[in-house]
């Protein structure tokens, strides 16, 4: 397989593949993907010096905030759920140095969930005694019939 490409022609490709990604788009599917290039980069070129997405678009590395002013920040924003992340996340209004999935990129850093993230109190369960004892007092029989009444334990 033959990877020999003018500057242009990579320029191009790192172009269109990253224009491409970022609009959800099929790289292979637009009719400008040379024949010699893997329609699944990442996959083709794993253990072949494979680094990245962006180090092969030619991409600096995003510099992001630390975990905890991370944290901070998402927290001034007073989102009540991942959901709401989500949202924001797409909306184009969040700051590069904030990463998109802040579970995978701070996962060895602390992370402890989206409720701890976003500055949200935990969920105070009953015991599983209380539970227990709550469940036969309404004479519930089956898991299906118990679905849905979470919020009324409390």
């Amino acid at each position: 397989m033959s990877l020999k490409h003018s500057t242009k022609q990579n320029h191009l490709f790192k172009a269109l593949t990253f224009h491409l990604l970022m609009n959800g788009g099929s790289f292979s599917k637009s009719g400008n993907k040379p024949s010699d290039i893997p329609t699944t980069c990442d996959t083709f070129y794993k253990d072949k010096g494979w680094k990245g997405w962006r180090d092969f678009l030619g991409l600096p590395e995003n510099e992001f905030k630390t975990f905890e002013q991370a944290k901070l920040f998402v927290r001034s924003l007073n989102f009540s759920s991942s959901s709401e992340w989500r949202e924001y996340n797409k909306s184009g209004n969040k700051p590069s140095d904030i990463p998109s999935f802040p579970e995978r990129k701070y996962k060895e850093q602390g992370w402890k969930g989206w409720r701890d993230f976003l500055g949200l109190p935990e969920n105070e369960f009953k015991t599983f005694e209380q539970a227990k004892l709550y469940i036969k007092s309404i004479d519930i029989k089956s898991k299906n019939t118990l679905g849905g009444m979470e919020q009324e334990w409390k």
